[in-house]
């Protein structure tokens, strides 16, 4: 008898993770104001997001992948080189392309978490469980977070070290509609995708930055004097009907832990 053939052609290749040429990504907009090299870095990332895209996975030769999103050489090359810099992908001679072990992209608000930014720089993440319990909203807290009065909370806190070094406190608030506990394996990852595999999507996410001076309790957390102010973070998820289910607070190491940021042109040429 007649073994089957092996499957052929794109069908094939999308269900080998190490096989170029798989048509993953979404098309972008030519007449979109948003520069055409950031637009295929969302549409990479959204790959990632969905899990068409893994880890490990070799990316298609560069000029089937200009042909795809029907963007020149230097677009493409400008849009890898940024994908690069976050770690998301690495280039190896003889080898091509390849997405990165590490890579991995918060699924409810398109920014990479802290702990998948400290794997890519080859740093050791670890996170430490300060606390968790549950609170009932007062009116204070609902005026200051959204959530209504009367509501549950977890009140989740952990500490976030690279390399054995405090990094930031991380505290987050969630209905304990959602998360009621948070079990020993769940306490590393990320909060965010924690949420994601829960089904939570977001449809505005409103972030705050402001320099606060620590508590006792945080200048000891992350070993500096009381004088020194802190970086402090403050994000709100919420759904599709306008309602808050998640809000996080992120207070940073004032030396160990640093924010890049890049301004690019308006328009790509």
């Amino acid at each position: 008898m007649k073994p089957p053939s092996a499957p052929t052609g794109t069908e094939g290749r999308a269900h080998d993770a190490a096989a170029p040429g798989a048509f993953v990504f979404e098309a972008i907009d030519q007449c979109s104001t948003l520069p055409l090299f950031l637009q295929v870095v969302d549409r990479f990332e959204s790959a990632l997001r969905t899990g068409r895209l893994r880890a490990g996975q070799r990316l298609a030769p560069e000029a089937e992948l200009c042909a795809q999103f029907g963007v020149s050489r230097k677009t493409l090359r400008r849009a890898t080189d940024h994908l690069a810099k976050l770690g998301l992908i690495r280039r190896t001679q003889g080898s091509g392309t390849v997405v990165t072990e590490e890579a991995r992209v918060d699924g409810l608000s398109a920014r990479r978490s802290l702990h998948a930014e400290l794997v890519s720089a080859r740093r050791t993440p670890e996170t430490r469980l300060l606390s968790q319990r549950r609170i009932i909203v007062d009116s204070g807290l609902s005026l200051a977070t959204g959530f209504h009065v009367g509501s549950e909370l977890l009140h989740l806190r952990r500490l976030r070290l690279a390399d054995g070094v405090p990094h930031a406190i991380l505290e987050n608030l969630v209905p304990t509609l959602h998360v009621a506990e948070l079990r020993g394996d769940e306490v590393s990852g990320s909060f965010l995708e924690l949420l994601h595999r829960r089904s939570l999507a977001s449809a505005v996410i409103r972030q705050e930055i402001e320099a606060r001076m620590p508590t006792e309790e945080q200048a000891v957390e992350l070993g500096i004097a009381t004088s020194t102010p802190l970086l402090c973070e403050m994000i709100s998820n919420l759904d599709a009907s306008g309602e808050i289910f998640h809000r996080s607070t992120n207070f940073f190491h004032p030396v160990n832990y640093r924010m890049t940021t890049i301004t690019l042109p308006e328009r790509d040429s």
